[in-house]
């Protein structure tokens, strides 16, 4: 045998004998706050990464039952916008418990991240309930 083709014998070998395990995806980070869009909402909202940009009344859509961290893969939400005819109620989350927040109809709310709706891991978490107003 030559040898080149042992040592291409023992480096398959050797690869063989390596265990078949796959490497861990690293876990994102936990984001610093995020909107969800109620399962049981009616429509989609308009949600805002931040609101101190200047930038347009919306950033993207958010989808019924989706949060903006794992959806549009966002670090943090600090707003949300309903359109022409909808209305919303919208909570935070601390301790495990939902606080009623808000009611707001038709337009832009800012979602605070401070002391009173922030979680003790330091997130805050909203969810939003949109419905037809009427």
């Amino acid at each position: 045998m030559r040898p080149l083709r042992i040592l291409t014998a023992l480096a398959l070998a050797v690869i063989a004998a390596l265990p078949f395990t796959a490497t861990p995806a690293s876990a994102a980070p936990p984001p610093w706050s995020y909107i969800h869009n109620s399962y049981a909402s009616e429509v989609g909202i308009g949600v805002v990464y931040e609101t101190s940009d200047g930038g347009p009344v919306y950033d993207a859509i958010l989808p019924v039952n989706r949060r903006t961290d794992r959806h549009l893969g966002w670090a943090q939400a600090e707003g949300y916008f309903i359109g022409e005819g909808y209305c919303a109620n919208s909570y935070f989350q601390k301790d495990g418990v939902e606080h009623p927040y808000d009611l707001l109809a038709t337009g832009r709310l800012y979602t605070p991240r401070n002391l009173t709706t922030t979680d003790t891991d330091g997130v805050a978490r909203w969810l939003v309930h949109t419905f037809r107003c009427r």
